[in-house]
């Protein structure tokens, strides 16, 4: 399993959230079928009666929980609120191409504004749209429209976009897999939890004695964990994955 993971590619930490996410991780079984069954059986109809999506769920948590909107959040952590939906994305345009804006048609419920016109792997480089290379290396994708347009098309105004669905649209910081609202909370967040609990190891008096006696260093990188614990062998960086000759 470790080994299997340290050469799977991940998709990036932003909106498109996995399929296996949105369709797959929560699945609501017909009644009188085998869920375990189903795993390995039939296709998903026959089965389910159908799946809750995480990402939906996760914004109507926040809303049952009454969590501020995604500027009101900024301004919370310090951050400055942003003006206009193109400002959230880090995109050019929060307009639909005009072959979508014009006829009346709601651009919403076009399927087609969701197509990707663009993949490519974790170095940058184009791959096939459709092809088993795109299906196995595709890290990033961009679509036939911007998602400050679609943004713009379902909210209206800035002021009403939901937190967690603005911090997901943000560019990364450079250098992480989080925008400028998600890095804040999750380093104010684990700043908390280390600076609050007095028995943090960082506060244990006797870490070099052990070290000094018994050879023992809290100082480990995740893959020399691994090695020491499984000893199953994975390179230096286990975030990145080993690129074929």
């Amino acid at each position: 399993m470790l080994r299997g993971l340290g050469a799977e590619r991940e998709y990036r930490n932003d909106e498109m959230i996995d399929n296996q996410l949105r369709s797959v991780l929560f699945q609501v079984p017909k009644p009188g079928t085998d869920p375990g069954e189903c795993l390995d059986g039939p296709p998903l109809p026959d089965c389910f009666s159908g799946v809750v999506d995480l990402g939906a769920l996760d914004v109507q948590r926040g809303r049952d929980h009454g969590m501020p909107t995604y500027n009101e959040l900024r301004v919370a952590y310090g951050l400055s609120p942003k003006r206009s939906f193109a400002a959230i994305t880090g995109e050019r345009s929060e307009r639909f191409p005009r072959n979508l804006e014009s006829g009346g048609a709601d651009p919403l419920s076009n399927p087609h504004i969701l197509d990707f016109v663009q993949l490519r792997n974790r170095v940058g480089d184009l791959l096939k749209l459709g092809s088993d290379e795109a299906e196995d290396e595709a890290v990033t994708g961009v679509r036939r429209t911007t998602t400050a347009a679609r943004l713009r098309a379902l909210y209206g105004r800035v002021s009403r976009v939901d937190a967690f669905v603005g911090m997901m649209a943000e560019p990364h910081v450079r250098g992480t897999e989080f925008g400028e609202l998600q890095l804040r909370i999750w380093r104010r967040q684990f700043e908390a939890l280390r600076d609050g609990d007095r028995f943090v190891y960082l506060n244990d008096q006797y870490l070099k004695t052990i070290a000094e006696r018994y050879g023992v260093d809290y100082r480990h990188t995740l893959s020399e964990l691994i090695r020491m614990n499984t000893g199953v062998y994975v390179r230096g960086n286990v975030f990145k994955v080993r690129e074929e000759a």
